[in-house]
C-alpha cells in the first residue's frame, strides 16, 4: 500500500507540476510544459540511476580500494595503527550490498517514460 502511494505521488507531481508551470509562463504553453515535463523526467531518471548504483554497491568496492591503497603507502601504515578506520586484513572482503529501497524501480520507470513520452510528444508538436 505504501508503494502504491509513492507511486501516485511521483506520477501526480510529473504531471502537475508542468501543468501549473505551463500556465504561468508568458512563452507558448505546449513548448514550455514539454521542457518541464523533460526535466522533471530526467530529474526522476537521474535519482533512480543513483539509487540502482548505490544499491547494487558500486561504491563499496572504490571504499575497498581506497583502503586497501591507503595501506599500501608509508604514510598509511603508519596511521593505521592508531586508527580504525581500515581493518583490511584478509585479501579480500565480501561487502554487504545495500538496503533494496522501494522507490528505485518507481523512480527509473517513471523517469524512463516521461522523458520517452515528451521526446514522442516533441517529435509529433514541433516537425
Amino acid at each position: 500500500m505504501k508503494k502504491q502511494t509513492s507511486i501516485i505521488i511521483l506520477l501526480a507531481a510529473i504531471f502537475l507540476v508542468p501543468l501549473i508551470n505551463s500556465f504561468f509562463s508568458p512563452t507558448d504553453f505546449a513548448l514550455q510544459f514539454i521542457n518541464t515535463f523533460f526535466m522533471i523526467g530526467l530529474f526522476y531518471l537521474a535519482c533512480g540511476a543513483f539509487l540502482f548504483v548505490v544499491e547494487k554497491g558500486f561504491f563499496n568496492g572504490i571504499i575497498y580500494s581506497m583502503k586497501r591503497l591507503r595501506r599500501s603507502t608509508m604514510k598509511g601504515k603508519l596511521l593505521s595503527q592508531f586508527d580504525d578506520i581500515d581493518k583490511t586484513d584478509e585479501i579480500y572482503i565480501e561487502y554487504e550490498k545495500n538496503r533494496r529501497t522501494s522507490l528505485t524501480k518507481p523512480f527509473l520507470y517513471i523517469g524512463i517514460l516521461s522523458v520517452m513520452t515528451s521526446f514522442i510528444i516533441s517529435y509529433l508538436f514541433y516537425t
